[in-house]
């Protein structure tokens, strides 16, 4: 590795094995077994230690659910206010689980972009 040879680096954040907007219970499906601040908390810190570890591009990855991602970007906004460090670019990263090209939680992807173009990351990608 040549340390003359200027790099970025993309840090990933995520994915999450537990879902926000969806019940794992099929018997109760009010029970969460994952509350958004307990999201938006976990992102953050990841967030944290990538920055702190010197990346130049956040990107919020293998999104299944919009809520999701949603505290993701929530944890992105609050750490680069909390800091008042400079925003690296924030890049999104969806995931389609069917041919009809909906996420999880059911959304299409026009619904999710629309759910997600507040933060205007960078890009939005799909998978």
């Amino acid at each position: 590795m040549n340390p003359e040879v200027w790099r970025l680096v993309a840090g990933a954040v995520g994915p999450m094995n537990r879902t926000t907007s969806l019940s794992p219970d099929v018997n109760d499906p009010t029970f969460r077994n994952l509350e958004y601040n307990q999201a938006k908390d976990a992102y953050k810190e990841q967030i944290r230690g990538l920055v702190d570890g010197g990346v130049h591009i956040i990107m919020i990855e293998t999104i299944f659910d919009t809520l999701n991602s949603k505290a993701g970007v929530s944890a992105y906004l609050e750490f680069f206010e909390e800091t008042q460090l400079p925003k690296l670019p924030l890049i999104l990263s969806g995931t389609l689980i069917d041919k009809a090209g909906r996420t999880l939680s059911g959304q299409t992807v026009e619904a999710f972009y629309i759910s997600l173009m507040h933060a205007k990351p960078f890009c939005i990608g799909l998978n």
